[in-house]
């Protein structure tokens, strides 16, 4: 999903702003934003903090795919205190080898 302030004029304009996915779980908005790496540099932050104030999610899911999701931890403690009580900051570890590959879902 892309955000523009404005739709841009010409092709292949890069947006301002992409977050990874927008999911409705038990009726709570969830925009997440996952990374191959294990933290957030600050101009990835501005960019959550303003998508989540266009958006208004009620959870911000930032899901990490390194083995130490310490830094993705801290950085998510930081969102949360800018960002303020009405949107929770998740972190979620994430390793694609456990994916099951199952046709059938476990009961």
């Amino acid at each position: 999903m892309v955000l523009w302030d404005d739709y841009p004029e010409k092709p292949g304009v890069n947006p301002p702003i992409e977050v990874d996915a927008l999911a409705v779980v038990d009726g709570a908005l969830y925009l997440c934003e996952a990374k191959n790496s294990g933290g957030l540099i600050p101009n990835e932050k501005a960019k959550l903090i303003t998508a989540v104030e266009r958006i208004r999610p009620n959870v911000l899911m930032l899901v990490c795919m390194d083995d130490d999701k310490t830094k993705m931890v801290l950085d998510g403690n930081e969102l949360q205190t800018q960002i303020g009580p009405d949107v929770h900051v998740e972190v979620l570890g994430f390793t694609p080898e456990k994916l099951r590959r199952d046709p059938i879902l476990p009961s």
